[in-house]
C-alpha cells in the first residue's frame, strides 16, 4: 500500500482528537499500529505509536490550550518506520520526524481555532441554518488541515527512510532507551497533576523505579 492512502487518514484522526467525536481513535499507539499494518509492518508502527503514547500521556486536547497533534504526527511516525526497513533508525526517525510533525501541527489547530472564532458573530442572534453550515464549513476546514500536516509529514518521511535511518548510528537497544529516556522527561509533567495526592512520592518512586527497569533491560 503506497503510504499517500494514508493523507485522507490523517484527516480523520485530526477530527477525532480535536473537532468531532473524541472517541480516542486518534490515540499514537491505535494510530501507530492501524498504520504499521496498512504498510506490512505493524510491529514497528505499534512501536513508534507506543512510544509516541508517552508523550501524549501528559497532554489533554481540551479548551483553549495549545497542544502537540500527535494524531497526523503518529502516521506521519508510523510510516516512517515502515518504509525504513531498518529497526533502530526507523524507531528514530519515527519518534523525531513525528514529535516535529505535532509541534507543526499544534501551530496549525492555534490558527484553525482563530479563524473558526470568527464564524459566528458574537452578540448577534444567529439562525440555526447559519449555525449548521458554519460548523459544517469548520468541519471540513479542520479535516483539510489534518490531511495537509499529513502529507506535510509524508513528504518528508517517504525520501528520509530511504536515505537518513540507514544511517543511524545506535543500536536497536540504544535507541529505545534514547527515546524512553526523553518521554520519561515529558511524562515527569503528570507529577504536577498529583502534587496533592498522598501518595505522590510513591508514584514518583514506583515511575522512576519501573523507568530504571526499562533501562536496564533493554
Amino acid at each position: 500500500m503506497s503510504p499517500w492512502w494514508l493523507v485522507p487518514l490523517g484527516g480523520l484522526l485530526a477530527l477525532d482528537e480535536t473537532s468531532v467525536g473524541q472517541v480516542q481513535i486518534c490515540r499514537p499507539l491505535v494510530v501507530g499500529a492501524l498504520v504499521g499494518a496498512l504498510l506490512g509492518a505493524p510491529g514497528a508502527g505499534a512501536l513508534v505509536g507506543g512510544l509516541l503514547e508517552f508523550f501524549a500521556l501528559a497532554v489533554v486536547p481540551a479548551g483553549g490550550a495549545r497542544f502537540p497533534g500527535l494524531a497526523p504526527a503518529a502516521v506521519t511516525g508510523a510510516s516512517a518506520a515502515a518504509l525504513a526497513g531498518e529497526p533502530a533508525g526507523g524507531l528514530a526517525l519515527g519518534v523525531g520526524l513525528a514529535l516535529l510533525v505535532a509541534e507543526l501541527d499544534s501551530h496549525t489547530v492555534s490558527a484553525y481555532r482563530t479563524w473558526a472564532g470568527t464564524l459566528i458573530p458574537e452578540g448577534e442572534p444567529v439562525p440555526a441554518r447559519r449555525v449548521g453550515a458554519a460548523v459544517a464549513r469548520a468541519v471540513a476546514v479542520d479535516f483539510a488541515r489534518g490531511a495537509l500536516v499529513t502529507a506535510g509529514g509524508l513528504a518528508a518521511a517517504v525520501p528520509l527512510a530511504r536515505w537518513a535511518a540507514p544511517a543511524w548510528p545506535l543500536s536497536f537497544a540504544e535507541t529505545v532507551a534514547l527515546v524512553v529516556l526523553g518521554a520519561s522527561v515529558r511524562l515527569g509533567a503528570l507529577l504536577h497533576s498529583f502534587r496533592d495526592a498522598p501518595a505522590w512520592r510513591w508514584l514518583f518512586v514506583t515511575g522512576a523505579a519501573a523507568g530504571a527497569a526499562v533501562g536496564w533491560f533493554a
